[in-house]
């Protein structure tokens, strides 16, 4: 069951045209259109975290960040967590717009615990 997780800078709502919604969704299609590495839309699990309080670099400008982890059952390879990060970082990029130059922004692919569970 594959999983995406969002923190966000919530200073990001202050702008009209970032709604997390959209970006949850547009993550969560893409992810779920891999039907080559067995990720089903109907089992992938998309939440996003904002962040009030955080701080990046020297503090010093307006910053922002998206930092999203897709966690996905064990077995596939680091070419296909890399592509996966690319896709990712590249929709967020994307959505971003004018906004992307601002926002660090980071994907990371990771496997789920052996002793994941789930029903």
């Amino acid at each position: 069951m594959p999983h995406i997780r969002v923190e966000y800078s919530q200073t990001l709502d202050d702008h009209p045209e970032f709604n997390i919604r959209t970006l949850l969704e547009n993550m969560h299609h893409a992810l779920g259109q891999r039907s080559q590495n067995n990720v089903s839309l109907d089992r992938v699990q998309t939440r996003a975290i904002p962040c009030k309080d955080f701080k990046i670099g020297t503090g010093q400008k307006e910053t922002y960040f998206v930092a999203a982890v897709v966690l996905l059952m064990a077995g596939r390879s680091y070419a296909v967590k890399k592509e996966i990060a690319g896709e990712q970082l590249s929709l967020i990029q994307e959505y971003l717009g004018e906004l992307s130059s601002k926002t660090r922004i980071t994907v990371d692919v990771q496997d789920l615990s052996s002793a994941y569970s789930y029903t």
